[in-house]
């Protein structure tokens, strides 16, 4: 598995006004690794559960015979949830009001991924798929 190192700054372009409630970078084990929230609120179970709710979907999908996807956008109620998988191991978490669009908050979420450096590679070796 291989790890980000995430810049200090990474979501100092998000605006305290603008639409997003959280923005939250997580290893796909729950883990944190930078979050921005307008609010205070639990990040370990925020995380957790996002990193739950990403796998059951991918294995829900997967199910039904389609391939896994890289992003998931979810409204329940008046809120508006945006997965992004970065890669095998870790993953991009936007919540914003159900009234931002999925196109808002995609394009949001690739501005955040553009500014990570490419992850550091594991010292455990990786089964790698080469040819799909």
């Amino acid at each position: 598995m291989s790890t980000y190192t995430v810049p200090p700054d990474f979501f100092a372009s998000i605006e305290m006004a603008g639409p997003l409630e959280a923005a939250i970078l997580l290893k796909r084990n729950g883990q944190s690794l930078a979050a921005w929230t307008k609010r205070p609120i639990s990040l370990e179970v925020i995380t957790v559960m996002a990193a739950t709710m990403l796998g059951s979907l991918e294995t829900l999908v997967e199910t039904l015979g389609e391939s896994t996807p890289e992003s998931l956008s979810i409204t329940t109620g008046k809120t508006r949830m945006f997965f992004q998988k970065l890669e095998p191991a870790a993953a991009l978490v936007l919540v914003a009001h159900a009234s931002v669009s999925e196109t808002q908050l995609r394009d949001t979420a690739r501005r955040l991924v553009s500014r990570l450096p490419p992850p550091a590679p594991s010292s455990r070796p990786q089964n790698r798929v080469l040819n799909r």
